[in-house]
């Protein structure tokens, strides 16, 4: 959706500088008051591919929650980006962060106190059972209470927009146990876009038609809620019992509207209307997680997790201009199971991982229109992957090594019945000398197919085109091959990396024409590649005081499918100046956008983003303000490069121009502390739900 994908893009950028005292280290000294603030670097060790940081004491004394920390820790893997979220790495790709070995949330990170994390590690090489797309994992270590609790607020709010952010949670430990619960909400209202879009459209007897829209402005909603409650038990680091019930809720409205002229090569009159789409979204997904985990020796250690899950969804479409009104609704229910199991054993100076992984999906689905309420079609989709994988990993304070083999079979049991094995082997080697690292590795996986590409039923889009996805869809293969270099030279940091990411035979929508009609309808074709070079600079101009984070550099793709074949390629560039003094820090923040080919599909990824920041931290409450765009708004541009139907197409989210924030984070603790066991199975996810087709 793209208008949700700039408001995704907006809530991260604010949530990113709430998140920060500076990006520039902020150690303090404490004697019963805050004292002046200075930059400290963390103490760090490595080994192979993982990098572990000691954070001071005075920096976790003092800097608030889990991310704070991490930004003044000044950990040169990391960035805070606007454009993607709280934390990811300078270099791209997939930041997994885990607390104690758990997935943690934009809730989590925000309620943990600074003053409970113990160290932090930093793994560049994540295994051959994590998803492709994860490049790097960030686990942070937590003290658990003996007996105490903690509470953490995070509440942000703009006076001139509809825009808010509110984060809360409470943890309660006694002896073994522990209780908790959080709740985070990140609502969007009134906020008001328009679509600027010009189409060009070749009927199936050769007539040409130009389609021009100027949008008005419309108040869209996006509203998400999350809430979990948890209980842990833990012996020491022998035994872990986990079980946590979540809730996601969802609900969005989306409009665009505007004035259409149309021109066409077989009249010479120029029709001009008005047209209107809505599309109301809710969803309600509830997870049960149980975990748990035992050690068996100092060499044997084996983890299981299941988590079923239960999503309720539904999504409207209303379309109106000239002669076509188009009104339709889907009603999912899916079920969903995820079940896994891993064995860790040290054997002499390395580590053998083996393990399963089983994903299950029972997804199904009522689409019905409005003019004819009798023609209800109802369409099921049972699936079931399974992953078997093997990992030896071996590494020194020099040198790393990790070769690993996965096997994925992927069966899907209806609307027709087909399976699909495949191996899935992974190498990564590294070297480290006097401040230099060398890095390549080479990956290959299986990616599966989109409920929304599978579903069969023919959807109108306006009154020219149709969607219809594809029951006969088969997964497809993904190789990543990386290699990179770090060098470290007195405070500066640098990394250079070239990747190339290449997918066989990937599902990419083809339009072709069937009785008059233009149909979208996605298959397996052809190949997608993209070409990556980076650089990035972390530099402290003045010390302890001015910082400043450049990662940039160039991408290419090339896209061929069905009947077509298409090149792009653009230079990128995020940049973050942070500035501390005393107890107060401010920062601006700029990235351009990134854009991403996909068949036909010209895409932004990231979107033109500004950010002014400032803060001052008063024991253990964090006063911040800032503005976001002070000169334009956030744009998220698209082209569709086909010759029957293509278009140029903006988003403007008019509402995100001079958007003011006012904030204050509040983390209150009581009790003694002590070491945690880690849990390592990552299973909590929000499933994507079956929409609608739109334009």
């Amino acid at each position: 959706m793209a208008l949700s994908k700039i408001y995704i893009c907006l809530i991260a950028s604010i949530f990113a500088y709430t998140a920060l005292r500076a990006d520039t280290p902020n150690d303090t000294t404490q004697n019963h008051q805050l004292k002046e603030m200075v930059v400290s670097a963390p103490r760090e060790t490595r080994s192979g591919s993982k990098t572990i940081y000691m954070p001071p004491k005075a920096l976790r004394d003092n800097a608030g929650n889990a991310v704070r920390l991490l930004a003044g820790m000044q950990v040169p893997q990391l960035i805070v980006n606007p454009a993607t979220g709280t934390i990811e790495i300078s270099g791209g790709g997939k930041l997994l962060v885990r607390i104690n070995g758990r997935p943690a949330s934009a809730t989590d990170l925000s309620s943990i106190a600074a003053a409970d994390i113990t160290k932090v590690e930093y793994d560049a090489s994540p295994g051959i059972r994590y998803a492709d797309d994860i490049a790097a994992i960030l686990d942070i270590s937590v003290r658990r209470r003996d007996t105490g609790y903690a509470l953490s607020l995070n509440l942000l709010q703009s006076p001139n927009r509809g825009w808010g952010d509110y984060t809360a949670a409470l943890r309660y430990n006694i002896g073994r146990s522990e209780w908790s619960v959080d709740y985070h909400s990140n609502p969007m209202w009134h906020m008001d876009c328009y679509r600027d879009n010009t189409e060009h459209i070749i009927t199936a007897d050769g007539t040409a038609i130009v389609r021009t829209e100027q949008g008005d402005n419309a108040p869209n909603r996006m509203v998400t809620h999350r809430a979990a409650v948890q209980y842990s038990y833990a012996v020491g680091r022998d035994m872990l019992f986990n079980v946590q019930g979540r809730i996601f809720r969802r609900n969005d409205r989306y409009i665009t509207h505007g004035n259409i002229t149309t021109t066409s090569s077989a009249e010479p009159v120029i029709i001009t209307d008005y047209e209107t789409e809505l599309n109301p979204i809710t969803s309600w997904q509830a997870d049960l997680d149980i975990y748990c985990q035992k050690r068996f020796s100092k060499s044997t250690n084996i983890y299981l997790n299941i988590v079923p899950s239960l999503i309720d969804s539904r999504s409207s479409r209303i379309y109106q201009a000239a002669a076509t009104n188009l009104s339709s609704t889907i009603d999912g229910r899916d079920y969903r199971l995820l079940a896994e199991g891993v064995l860790e054993q040290k054997i002499a100076k390395g580590l053998l991982t083996v393990g399963y992984r089983a994903d299950g999906a029972w997804i199904g689905s009522d689409y019905t229109t409005a003019d004819d309420a009798s023609s209800l079609i109802h369409s099921q989709q049972n699936s079931l992957s399974h992953h078997i994988f093997g990992q030896w990993s071996q590494k020194t304070d020099m040198f790393s090594f990790e070769a690993g083999m996965g096997l994925t079979y992927y069966h899907l049991a209806a609307p027709i019945c087909q399976s699909h094995v495949f191996p899935n082997p992974m190498l990564a080697a590294s070297i480290r000398h006097k401040g230099n690292t060398a890095t390549i590795s080479a990956r290959l996986n299986t990616v599966i197919p989109g409920i929304s590409d599978l579903n069969a039923t023919m959807q109108q889009i306006d009154s020219y085109q149709w969607f219809e996805g594809d029951v006969n869809l088969k997964p497809y293969r993904q190789l990543s091959v990386k290699a990179d270099y770090e060098r470290k030279l007195w405070r500066i940091t640098m990394n250079a990396a070239i990747e190339d990411i290449y997918h066989h035979d990937p599902i990419m929508t083809a339009k072709i024409y069937r009785d008059a009609m233009i149909v979208q309808k996605p298959c397996n074709s052809g190949f997608n590649n993209e070409l990556i070079l980076r650089l990035r600079l972390r530099v402290p101009i003045i010390q302890r005081k001015l910082s400043l984070t450049v990662n940039g550099g160039w991408h290419s793709f090339v896209s061929k499918g069905l009947n077509y074949r298409h090149h792009y390629s653009q230079p990128f560039v995020n940049a973050q100046m942070t500035l501390t003094i005393g107890h107060w820090w401010a920062m601006i923040s700029y990235n351009n956008s990134y854009n991403k080919l996909w068949g036909e599909m010209l895409t932004s990824a990231n979107q033109n983003l500004t950010n002014i920041g400032a803060g001052y931290t008063y024991k253990a409450a964090t006063f911040m303000a800032g503005l976001v765009n002070p000169f334009g708004n956030v744009a998220l541009k698209s082209r569709d490069m086909s010759q029957i139907a293509g278009f140029d197409r903006t988003y403007q989210a008019a509402g995100s121009q001079r958007l003011i924030w006012l904030g204050v984070t509040i983390n209150i603790k009581q009790g003694a502390n002590r070491a945690a066991s880690r849990k390592k199975l990552d299973n909590d996810q929000q499933y994507e739900t079956l929409n609608n087709a739109k334009k």
